[in-house]
């Protein structure tokens, strides 16, 4: 009995290890879609939100442009994270349009000033923008040619 009781512990021991081991050896490799150059100001969440909502004004007038559509779904459509989001720190210094512009600077062009979106842009590290996967329509179906985005209906 005694021997039974030593076995059993023994194994219970070396399944903690085990599992121990197994959990604390897996590693996180999935690539940081954000450059290490970019710098980011520590905000508090009331500025976070500031920074959130202005910048959800200036997209849905930037929304207006077919370019910037035709942009955000392109880039929608790789799907980085398995649904239809643009990580905006991953591609803002990709060219968005004919001319040559990367996308913050179209965006930029449709806020009050540069600076204030240079900031506003550095405050959200983590900025994603969403195309819905609604049943009717997504971003597969979006008509980047006519412009009836949802945001657009709305006025802030």
């Amino acid at each position: 009995m005694k021997r039974f009781c030593i076995i059993q512990t023994c194994y219970y021991y070396s399944l903690i290890i085990g599992l121990s081991l197994f959990i604390f050896s897996c590693k996180n490799e999935i690539q940081d879609a954000v450059p290490s150059s970019i710098s980011f100001q520590e905000s508090s969440i009331g500025e976070q939100d500031f920074a959130r909502t202005k910048f959800a004004k200036i997209l849905a007038k930037a929304l207006e442009n077919k370019d910037v559509r035709a942009f955000i779904k392109k880039e929608s459509l790789k799907m980085f994270d398995n649904d239809y989001d643009v990580l905006y720190h991953g591609v803002k210094n990709k060219i968005a349009d004919n001319d040559h512009h990367t996308f913050h600077q179209l965006l930029s062009n449709y806020a009050d000033n540069s600076e204030e979106f240079n900031s506003i842009v550095s405050k959200l590290p983590k900025l994603n923008i969403l195309v819905p996967d609604l049943s009717k329509a997504n971003a597969k179906t979006w008509d980047t040619e006519k412009n009836d985005s949802v945001s657009s209906r709305f006025k802030f």
